[in-house]
């Protein structure tokens, strides 16, 4: 017995003496259900059904006529339960099909912090891009990335994790965290914790933490990453210690997304700061490099430049 098809010709007028019988005998069956039935006539239910424009009262109007006998109230609750049925069945594969199908994260002015479908945890910075490749059901968990972000991969021993970044180059990961920046020649790789392999020309480079690879004139160096501020947008937080004036100023300048100009004859070989911003405006920093430094400038917010026209190291 189909009862969702009875219920449809219910519903439109077409079912036979034989099919409102077993609807009757069908809701016969079950008193508690009948009585779940009445709650949700009453609005008491929980239940939220994902569609409003179906009219079940005017529906109703057309089958009501066809139920002469004093069970009626009875088919009128069975055939709530159809309806209900039906709209959960649609509810369901509606959201397998929003579950399943791969996503794409792009961000703007703003970052975005994700959780991936093997509870992965990604920060995608501004004006970048984070794909889905696979639905990590399969032998790999694959993403594609364009721009900036910032990866705590789940450990999975028997599914690696690859980020595609364009062309024959891919990272190949068990479970570790690290930042990559993949911006047309731009390539910078961090790890922060476990090992990474960077696939590139070729060659299979393993890259563990504490260390990082560049893309420099071409080709792949691999370094130690002494650099306490290149996720910086992701922790909100710049932090020099005894750091050359011009590190600081480049820093910076990446962080807010600002240029530094200095007028000829500003010199500042000698200076260095010890500081800690946590999630200040650019003002409050250029303030304090004015306080530390005596540091003269011009800021035109418009352009995102500041001229240094003067300064002083202790």
């Amino acid at each position: 017995m189909d009862l969702n098809k009875i219920i449809l010709k219910v519903l439109n007028n077409e079912a036979t003496k034989e099919e409102y019988a077993i609807l009757e005998s069908w809701k016969k069956e079950s008193e508690d259900n009948i009585a779940i039935l009445e709650d949700i006539r009453r609005g008491d239910s929980e239940v939220n059904l994902p569609y409003t424009d179906y009219d079940s009262e005017s529906a109703w109007s057309k089958v009501e006529p066809q139920l002469e006998s004093p069970s009626g109230s009875y088919w009128r609750y069975a055939l709530i339960a159809g309806l209900l049925l039906l709209a959960v069945i649609a509810y369901v594969a509606f959201d397998n099909y929003n579950e399943n199908r791969l996503k794409d994260y792009r961000t703007d002015d703003k970052i975005e912090h994700i959780v991936l479908r093997d509870d992965s945890k990604v920060w995608i910075n501004e004006q970048s891009s984070l794909r889905e490749v696979t639905d990590f059901q399969g032998e790999e968990r694959k993403v594609a990335l364009a721009g900036e972000a910032y990866f705590d991969v789940e450990h999975k021993e028997a599914i690696p994790f690859i980020i595609d970044l364009g062309g024959d180059r891919h990272i190949k990961v068990i479970g570790t965290s690290f930042n990559v920046i993949n911006v047309e020649e731009d390539f910078d790789l961090a790890v922060y914790s476990g090992m990474v392999e960077l696939h590139v020309l070729d060659r299979v480079i393993e890259v563990p933490k504490g260390q990082r690879v560049k893309l420099v004139n071409g080709s792949y160096v691999k370094l130690k990453n002494k650099s306490q501020n290149l996720i910086s947008w992701k922790t909100r937080n710049l932090v020099f210690d005894n750091t050359p004036l011009s590190k600081v100023l480049q820093d910076i300048s990446r962080h807010y997304d600002v240029t530094f100009d200095k007028k000829e004859g500003v010199k500042m070989a000698q200076c260095r700061l010890r500081s800690k911003f946590s999630d200040e405006r650019i003002e409050d920093v250029l303030a304090e490099l004015k306080t530390v430094f005596d540091m003269q400038y011009v800021y035109t917010p418009d352009n995102r430049n500041i001229q240094i026209e003067s300064l002083k190291c202790n």
